[in-house]
């Protein structure tokens, strides 16, 4: 027996999407990424991702804060 179609809750195409399974799960696919969540746990991501991008707003540098050795107020520009 096939699992029913997700549902598609948003795409970009050649950059993403997120689906919606049967069971209610949330299926986050991005490039290599691919990550699933409980409907509460998504909302606690969005949230996350809201907040990070509102606090990236206007600025050209963000600090790190990271606990890797020697990563510690390291500023890094961009992606990496």
């Amino acid at each position: 027996m096939r699992n029913p179609p997700a549902i598609i809750l948003a795409e970009r195409e050649g950059f993403g999407r997120v689906t919606k399974c049967e069971c209610g799960a949330i299926h986050l696919q991005v490039g290599d990424l691919n990550a699933s969540f409980s409907p509460d746990a998504y909302e606690e991501f969005v949230d996350l991702v809201r907040a990070s991008a509102s606090s990236s707003q206007g600025t050209d540098e963000m600090e790190y804060a990271g606990t890797r050795s020697g990563s510690e107020g390291r500023n890094f520009k961009g992606y990496h």
